[in-house]
């Protein structure tokens, strides 16, 4: 591969968005999950978050050249405003914003882990001993530690090496704890926490694109529709219905941390929450679609396989030419060309653009010839305000 440039980082941005729209409009809705699966969403978010972390220009790809729209988009960024290329300060722009969030974001997860330091592990001898049972139903071996989180509305799991399970300082029945743990030890056993992590790592990354705030909503949701599914699909309904009074116990409150890589048992809105709901009492008649998992999985490697394969470029028209081989110029005007004046005083040197480069066309004696260039009394000055001249 080579070094990323504006066409591959403009076409990864493109087709990625691409992407995400099609994530956005077909994914999330309760249909789709009952026809496909969580599967699909969780591959498609999989390949996005692959591609808008690798905006290169690999070897094999075939640059498609854009004669009109991207070189009058280029054209309009590289308005210079005080010497410097407006394109160049929004590249600055984005990149000193990831680099921001970058560091808030992981400044954030460092401070969130000092605050649980600061708590005592929770020694409640009937909570820890329904969480003993809940984990060796599970043989699951890992050491997990319990706090009770002031202030916290919602129980919750975090930490991606060691996990840790919050719970607000109230009581809870031990039908509702057994739910709980339940609930927030699926999360870390299928490593929801990390999808969640690696995209929040997108996020930063493109934090002007208000398509990769919809798909973190979107993979906190599917987060929860797929664990509520695995939790209640082989359950009678007697379960389910309880297991949805727990998760409506809870659903009067918002929680906190929505932007760590934290998951709660209730998430998000009281919409999502009748959602879940819904899938829950469905769960026992999703069939799945193989066919339409098959149009959606192609639809997402179509675009993925495109956005590596072909590269859009802006393109200046192939230059004309003469009997001879000497390059016709087009007419010399304000937009293509301008005037240095010569250091011996005799007349001036006339530069016309060719391709991404302003070449020296001979000595004009008088600037009357061509009114509309610009002149400028050295090639020093006129660097203020054109690169490449040559």
């Amino acid at each position: 591969m080579t070094p990323a440039n504006y066409g591959s980082v403009f076409s990864c941005c493109l087709f990625g968005s691409l992407m995400m729209l099609y994530l956005y409009v077909f994914c999330r809705s309760k249909r789709f999950i009952l026809r496909n699966g969580t599967f699909v969403i969780y591959l498609a978010v999989g390949v996005v978050t692959i591609r808008m972390l690798l905006p290169w220009n690999f070897h094999f790809a075939a640059n498609v050249e854009s004669h009109k729209i991207l070189p009058f988009l280029f054209n309009l960024l590289r308005v210079k405003i005080l010497s410097v290329e407006f394109l160049t300060i929004l590249v600055i722009i984005f990149c000193f914003g990831s680099c921001l969030r970058l560091a808030l974001y992981f400044y954030k997860l460092v401070r969130y882990r000092h605050l649980l330091h600061q708590l005592d592990p929770l020694d409640d001898i009937r909570i820890l001993r329904i969480f003993s049972d809940i984990l060796e139903e599970y043989h699951c071996t890992k050491q997990i530690l319990i706090y009770q989180v002031p202030g916290l509305s919602s129980p919750a799991i975090s930490g991606l090496i060691h996990p840790v399970i919050l719970l607000p300082d109230r009581e809870y029945s031990d039908q509702d704890l057994r739910f709980i743990f339940m609930h927030e030890l699926n999360h870390y056993l299928h490593n929801d926490l990390w999808k969640i992590f690696f995209w929040e790592l997108v996020v930063c990354i493109y934090w002007w694109n208000p398509l990769s705030y919809m798909i973190r909503r979107l993979i906190k949701d599917t987060a929860e529709y797929a664990n509520d599914i695995r939790l209640t699909k082989d359950r009678d309904e007697l379960t389910r219905t309880n297991y949805m009074l727990s998760l409506l116990n809870t659903s009067k409150q918002t929680h906190t941390f929505h932007t760590l890589p934290t998951l709660h048992f209730q998430e998000g809105t009281i919409l999502n929450i009748e959602k879940r709901c819904d899938l829950i009492n469905d769960s026992p008649k999703i069939r799945r679609n193989l066919f339409s998992q098959f149009i959606h999985i192609g639809s997402i490697s179509l675009l993925f396989t495109l956005s590596l394969c072909f590269i859009f470029q802006p393109s200046s028209p192939a230059p004309n030419y003469d009997n001879d081989g000497t390059v016709i110029f087009d007419k010399p005007d304000s937009s293509n060309s301008f005037y240095i004046k010569r250091k011996d005083g005799k007349g001036y040197d006339l530069y016309v653009k060719h391709e991404d480069a302003f070449i020296n066309t001979g000595i004009i004696e008088n600037p009357e010839d061509y009114k509309s260039p610009k002149i400028y009394s050295s090639k020093k000055e006129a660097t203020k305000f054109y690169e490449n001249i040559k």
